[in-house]
Formats: C-alpha cells, structure tokens, sequence
C-alpha cells in the first residue's frame, strides 16, 4: 500500500520505537512506585502515610500516561497514513481563503516578533 513511501514508513517506525521505548522506561519506574514503604532518608520527613498516597498518585499518573500517549500514537498515525495534513493544506490552498491565512500568519509573527514589519 505505501511502497513509495518509504519516508512515512521511517517516521511511523520511528514514532513507534520511541513509544516503545517509552513505555519500557515506564515499566521499570512502575516497579519503584509500587513500594509504598518511604526509603531509610525520608523516614523522619515523610510519614508512611503521606508517602503511600503521594506513591499511589505517580502511579496512577503513570497509567494515565501511558493510555494518553498510546490514543496520540494511534491519532498521528492514523493523520499520517490516510493523508489528512496533505487533504487538510490542497483543500484550504484551492478555496479562495488563502490570502487571509497568509495574512493572518502574518500579522500573528508581528505580534510575536516586532522586528517584522509589513
């Protein structure tokens, strides 16, 4: 299907890796947060309690993470493999807004930066 694009291929392999890659260090802090017992340096700072609650909460983060970052993998590849930044770019170039989008990139590096002036 994609023979001819081995440029995407790379970047939708690479962006894989990284989650992959990602996920793996993920793992192995999921280990050190499921100890709820606060190490030898915190035990006169943090009470046992506090510890655990603050151990839970990073790991529940932890799984939040994971399932945010696996929906925007799915998300990017699915815009990069069916072509919508190029569907989205053809279809604003061929309506008559493009001056305006023009313009208004324009005026917002303007705003941004006061070195451009039109």
């Amino acid at each position: 299907m994609f023979e001819d694009y081995m440029f995407l291929k790379i970047v939708i392999y690479g962006r894989i890796f990284s989650w992959m890659y990602r996920e793996f260090l993920r793992i192995l802090q999921r280990r050190r947060k499921l100890d709820m017992t606060p190490p030898p340096e915190l035990k006169g700072v943090v009470k046992k309690h506090t510890y655990g609650r603050a151990q839970s909460y990073a790991s529940e983060k932890v799984y939040f993470q994971t399932f945010y970052d696996f929906c925007s993998l799915i998300i990017e590849i699915a815009v990069l493999l069916y072509g919508a930044l190029p569907y989205f770019w053809n279809k604003m170039a061929s309506s008559n807004q493009c001056e305006v989008i023009i313009l208004l990139t324009i005026s917002y590096s303007k705003s941004s930066n006061s070195l451009l002036e039109l």
